[in-house]
């Protein structure tokens, strides 16, 4: 399949960005890691367009897209600790991974990440975390 152009459908390009940003690493214009890209938060426009606006991040966001039942322990376990959201205005460029406008530490969002590898993949043998 070929990339997008201005000839493709509306459609076609956004279909394309969802699968190229689901999972994406995200950095920084400092080029530092700040974290993943969970989910996506999509509006209606006027004109019938479906427009990305937000970009979410976190664990609870993450264990929501594997089950709906995971969605509500998340949060009862969680709470709001570590949902973030990014304005989708803040995007730079979309490749390999999703580079934001701001520096790294602009966005507090690794918190979430530390906290999944210190207190859930600890327990997962061979993800190279101990069990303290």
């Amino acid at each position: 399949m070929t990339r997008p152009g201005p000839d493709r459908p509306t459609a076609l390009r956004g279909a394309l960005l969802v699968r190229d940003v689901l999972d994406a690493q995200l950095e920084g214009a400092d080029r530092k890691r700040v974290g993943r890209v969970g989910d996506l938060r999509a509006v209606w426009s006027d004109d019938g367009q479906l427009r990305v606006t937000t970009i979410l991040v976190g664990p609870q966001v993450l264990l929501g897209r594997l089950s709906y039942r995971l969605r509500g322990a998340a949060q009862r376990v969680l709470g709001d600790r570590f949902a973030h959201t990014i304005p989708i205005e803040d995007v730079e460029e979309v490749g390999p991974t999703v580079r934001l406008r701001g520096r790294a530490e602009t966005y507090t969002v690794a918190a979430g990440d530390a906290w999944v590898a210190d207190h859930l993949l600890r327990w997962i043998p061979g993800s190279g975390r101990s069990r303290r």
